[in-house]
């Protein structure tokens, strides 16, 4: 995306990167704004102002990280610390994640703590991130920058770049449709521009628009790539689609693939087929799983999901991806209770993860309502169960509430096997 009108934020982007260099002080710089702002066109500024002189490191965080421990440091190098600590003796280091909204958080305070390890060395970590998801990034920055809307000036200047001979109304009709949001005039100039719009009342009235219009010139067989393409929540191999992906303006951009996503009129057997074809290539780990399920819950087929989303959490525990298996397991519940036979062995492994993402309220809730649960299914042997919220209560510091369900259920076990699994379990020593 093209930087027109962002000159305050090049210069700030700049001057945070020349004095981590020439003060040899080790930065964190935050960029955010909402999708189609430009903060991948920001970033990709950095990296041509850095190149001649430091180590440019990239990535770009996928939907799925946020469950995989490290998952975007590995992506960016095996030993990363490491790598940092040897790079930054000989030359300027910077690293930058883009979509970091959607980084795991072992990456991120992995990254924080290079830059404090190496305070004294040039490196500057920058991470951009859509502000509209909510998540506040675990961690703290030197500097920031948050980009906004364009000024009409701005808008009509990109505009103009897009469709250099454009008539001065279309330009006007571009601008007042575009709102002030980079992608929107780019994608509505630059489609205008291959039309050779003359006339304002031609004009896209969006970039979704624009993007419909497109997809309605090409063949039947490369439009369905395109909207399988759209569905699917992170880049993958293209071996799961039907043939080569088709050239196609923008296609990179999350807003791009959701504007194809909304020219689909039957979204269901586009996502069956996805399933088929990550099924037919083999559930090789939990990434695959956790790609399955989201495709059948998008389809509606909650059965299927029910049973991929129970696969997923058992699968991720043998891989020891803790948030995985939170992530799998709450989406079950969204659905419905584990079968009997799983009832406790499901539990036992979701509350296990929940204490080791030190979601311990979370864990207290969870034991409680297993616990019920299970008595109001007849569901045995409870004494797991039962430890669990001992535990629980006991973590989040309500140590009379543990007692007295120890109390409560010690004298209730009739099976020894039951209260020995409560004893060894209470953080306290049961006389």
């Amino acid at each position: 995306m093209e930087l027109v009108g962002r000159e305050p934020e090049i210069t700030e982007l700049r001057a945070t990167y020349t004095t981590a260099v020439e003060s040899g002080a080790s930065a964190t710089l935050l960029i955010s704004g909402s999708s189609g702002f430009g903060k991948t066109a920001l970033l990709r500024s950095l990296d041509a102002f850095a190149e001649p002189r430091a180590l440019v490191l990239r990535a770009t965080a996928h939907p799925f990280d946020r469950v995989f421990p490290f998952a975007i440091a590995t992506r960016i190098s095996p030993d990363l610390h490491e790598q940092l600590d040897r790079e930054t003796r000989e030359r300027p280091v910077v690293i930058t994640i883009d979509d970091a909204h959607f980084a795991d958080d072992e990456s991120l305070l992995g990254l924080a703590a290079s830059v404090e390890a190496l305070a004294r060395r040039p490196l500057l970590v920058v991470l951009a991130y859509d502000n509209e998801h909510g998540r506040e990034l675990p961690v703290s920055a030197q500097a920031s920058i948050i980009l906004r809307e364009l000024d009409t000036q701005a808008a009509l200047s990109l505009a103009e770049q897009q469709y250099r001979d454009a008539p001065r109304a279309v330009l006007d009709a571009i601008v007042a449709r575009a709102h002030g949001i980079p992608y929107e005039v780019i994608v509505i100039a630059a489609a205008a521009a291959r039309h050779g719009t003359r006339d304002e009342a031609d004009v896209a009235f969006s970039s979704r628009a624009a993007i419909a219009k497109e997809l309605r010139t090409l063949p039947l067989h490369e439009r369905t790539i395109l909207q399988m393409l759209s569905l699917l929540p992170e880049p993958i191999d293209v071996t799961l689609l039907d043939g080569p992906v088709p050239e196609f303006p923008h296609l990179g951009h999350a807003l791009t693939a959701a504007a194809i996503a909304e020219t689909i009129a039957m979204k269901i057997p586009l996502r069956r087929r996805i399933i088929g074809a990550i099924e037919h290539r083999g559930l090789r780990g939990t990434r695959e799983r956790l790609m399955v399920a989201e495709q059948l819950l998008a389809s509606g087929d909650g059965t299927r999901a029910r049973s991929a989303l129970l696969d997923l959490a058992f699968a991720a525990k043998a891989e020891h991806l803790s948030r995985a298996i939170v992530c799998a397991s709450e989406r079950h519940i969204e659905l419905g209770e584990p079968p009997d036979d799983r009832f406790i062995e499901f539990y036992m492994n979701f509350f296990e993860a929940l204490v080791e993402t030190r979601n311990h309220a979370r864990a207290e809730a969870v034991a409680a309502h297993a616990l019920s649960e299970a008595q109001h299914r007849s569901i045995s042997p409870l004494g797991s169960l039962a430890a669990q919220l001992v535990q629980a209560q006991w973590m989040v510091d309500r140590h009379d509430a543990a007692r007295a369900s120890y109390a409560r259920y010690a004298s209730a076990f009739e099976d020894p096997r039951d209260l020995q699994t409560l004893r060894d379990a209470a953080p306290w020593r049961p006389s």
